[in-house]
């Protein structure tokens, strides 16, 4: 009797995007790169786009643009196999053209959850732990209640965050650098 087995394909950024110029994969498809995994990201709803857009105006409009850099649903390259595309990154500012910016350039990574929400405060926030983003907020869109919930992850250590906060109303400043959202309730 023979076992049949599935094989998986080991992908890396480079696999990746051959694949993509070759063809194979439609360069339209929201997809993201996790540990030699491609997965695919839902589609996004008016309500996690608004969000995202209030949170780039605000958070831009803080900054330093000598100092630091926005960016927003582009790729985070971690490792050859990891490019995580988060909602928003804010990273140091720099040359960016050849290559994306790395967990050493990141200072302050968001993700905004709706359908996402367990991975985005599981699996991921293992992820950037393990690649030692110093800070990670999670965005809890979804309206099964009436307050939007962020749930902040700061300090990295083995893989995991030390310290995990949930606020639901307030102001929450990042630790290492002058950004914050002034009042939650208004998202």
């Amino acid at each position: 009797m023979s076992v049949l087995t599935q094989a998986r394909w080991q992908w890396t950024a480079a696999r990746y995007f051959q694949a993509i110029q070759s063809g194979l994969i439609d360069p339209r498809e929201r997809l993201e790169l996790i540990e030699g995994e491609l997965l695919r990201m839902v589609p996004i709803n008016p309500r996690h786009a608004n969000v995202v857009t209030t949170l780039m105006h605000n958070l831009s409009a803080q900054l330093d643009t000598g100092l630091f850099h926005l960016r927003v649903q582009q790729p985070l390259a971690l490792a050859e196999d990891t490019w995580p595309e988060p909602d928003l990154v804010l990273v140091r500012s720099g040359d960016y053209d050849a290559h994306h910016p790395s967990a050493g350039d990141t200072l302050l990574v968001i993700e905004v959850a709706d359908s996402s929400l367990s991975l985005d405060r599981g699996e991921k926030a293992m992820l950037y732990a393990r690649h030692a983003i110093a800070e990670y907020w999670v965005i809890d869109v979804r309206r099964t209640s009436a307050r939007t919930a962020v749930y902040v992850h700061r300090d990295p250590l083995s893989g995991r965050y030390r310290r995990t906060t949930e606020h639901v109303q307030g102001v929450i400043k990042a630790k290492r650098i002058k950004a914050a959202i002034d009042d939650i309730t208004a998202l």
